[in-house]
């Protein structure tokens, strides 16, 4: 068995990041299926099929950017633009006190934002997922469209 350096380890995990096509990627292809509940042209949305809370809902940049923080600024911009919006129009959908924004990125190399109906603290716990039904995920999905119907 060959031992690799560390170095030749970083470039090959490096290029595996930056070359290899993430979910989301795949996503935006229509390559795999998802609840997408808004889109334009540099942005998807879609409903998490692991969701913290009923309504979670994904906000993801087309371009495939691991950190947020290494997005350009105009899509960085965009991205917290959106983010009010959502919130703003998820807050109203679900009647929740709060919409939680979390931005983590360690299941998926490609920047998202969850954005979360929550009514009490703790509530963000990716650990404690709710199950949803391919059926409910579709109801849902219909209820956040028609939040967000409006957000061009």
């Amino acid at each position: 068995m060959k031992i690799i350096s560390p170095i030749s380890f970083v470039i090959l995990y490096l290029l595996k990041l930056y070359v290899e096509e993430s979910i989301f990627t795949k996503i935006i292809k229509r390559e795999i299926p998802a609840e997408i509940v808004w889109e334009n042209d540099e942005f998807i949305s879609i409903l998490d099929i692991r969701p913290m809370q009923i309504g979670h809902t994904l906000l993801i940049p087309k371009v495939q950017v691991d950190k947020f923080y290494d997005l350009d600024e105009k899509t960085y911009s965009k991205l917290f633009e959106y983010t009010k919006l959502f919130a703003i129009a998820l807050e109203k959908a679900y009647k929740s006190k709060r919409v939680g924004v979390v931005i983590e990125g360690f299941g998926v190399p490609h920047t998202h934002i969850h954005l979360v109906p929550i009514n009490k603290g703790n509530s963000l716990n990716p650990y404690r997922f709710k199950e949803i039904t391919k059926e409910d995920l579709k109801t849902e999905g219909e209820k956040v469209r028609e939040a967000l119907k409006d957000i061009k």
